[in-house]
């Protein structure tokens, strides 16, 4: 009897325990992104929060200080970029809506081809513009969404080792494989951030340079450089894509222009820093000394990842696969031995 009453309690602990848990993912579930994103950005920050908390002896200031630094270092600058970044698309939207497509008569002689492609280029504007409106009313939104990421960073830091230790805890799984799941997000988020982001970002900031100093020596006169910039690092990010997707059209409409010499120089510098050297040399070197994210998976999460959380998607898509990659290898280990 006393059994059967122990039995019926336990059944109902987990009923109501699962029940706070549904109800606790509804809470969160408009800051999950937040949340999820102020983890990664904490262990990748963590370092520096070391290092200040060597110098500070209290916790709490040091956690303020990492913070306030990552506001200082990254929140400032991005707020007069994305200041930049609209302008530069409202040019690049002025641009697309006026510019003499009559080129495209030499090239093709199916005057209907030639119009549907002016219909999908109006049509691709048309969802740009409504983008970026969208985007503007959800700026309130996002700004709580970011107060959220830098709180949660800040606890994080503070309590950082001991959630660790209590989510290995909750792990059901052996030990060993404990430490292959965190050996493997350790992996996957060092070798994402530093062979694609980091890579990724430079190769934006050096197309960026080369547009910028070619319009500088009369070259060429590329409008919207902020908005190239941005997309460079998108598609660099994205294996398969890459920046080529950028400066391809940039040198054709140049040269269409008549600026040829500025088409050509532009042409080569780009091919030979941007992809010989980053794409080809340099990314596969740090993507292989840092860990083995399979391609597929990095195109498949980031691309999935933009579309369920946002930009951080770029992040969190391929580490969630990684992480169902080393699930999956575990449970045909446990299914083998079994």
């Amino acid at each position: 009897m006393k059994d059967e009453i122990k039995n019926r309690n336990w059944y109902l602990f987990m009923a109501v325990f699962i029940f706070v848990l549904y109800l606790s993912f509804l809470v969160i579930k408009p800051f999950l992104v937040s949340i999820i994103a102020a983890f990664v950005l904490t262990y990748f920050l963590y370092p520096i929060y070391k290092w200040i908390r060597n110098k500070i002896s209290n916790k709490n200031l040091a956690a303020f200080l990492t913070v306030f630094l990552v506001i200082v270092i990254v929140v400032v600058p991005l707020f007069f970029i994305i200041s930049s970044f609209l302008n530069d698309a409202i040019e690049f939207f002025q641009f697309l809506k006026n510019f003499d497509w009559s080129f495209l008569n030499s090239f093709l002689s199916n005057q209907e081809l030639i119009g549907y492609i002016k219909t999908g280029l109006q049509d691709i504007l048309k969802v740009l513009i409504q983008s970026s409106a969208s985007f503007i009313l959800s700026l309130p939104q996002k700004i709580l969404n970011i107060f959220v990421l830098f709180f949660v960073m800040f606890f994080t830091f503070l309590t950082g080792e001991d959630l660790l230790k209590k989510i290995k805890d909750l792990l059901p799984v052996k030990e060993d494989h404990k430490i292959k799941i965190f050996d493997k997000s350790k992996m996957a988020l060092s070798g994402f951030f530093y062979g694609l982001i980091l890579i990724a970002f430079i190769q934006a900031i050096i197309l960026s340079l080369l547009f910028f100093v070619f319009n500088l020596i009369g070259l060429t006169n590329i409008g919207s450089i902020f908005l190239l910039g941005f997309l460079t690092f998108i598609f660099a990010v994205l294996p398969v894509v890459g920046p080529a997707f950028v400066w391809v059209p940039v040198v054709l409409i140049e040269i269409t222009k008549g600026n040829v010499l500025g088409g050509i120089l532009l042409t080569i510098l780009c091919f030979g820093i941007v992809y010989l050297l980053m794409d080809l040399i340099i990314k596969p070197k740090v993507l292989g000394d840092k860990s083995n994210i399979h391609p597929v998976l990095v195109l498949i999460g980031g691309l999935g990842g933009i579309i369920l959380f946002g930009v951080m998607g770029i992040l969190l898509g391929p580490l969630i696969l990684a992480l169902l990659e080393i699930f999956v290898e575990i449970f045909l280990q446990e299914r083998d031995r079994n």
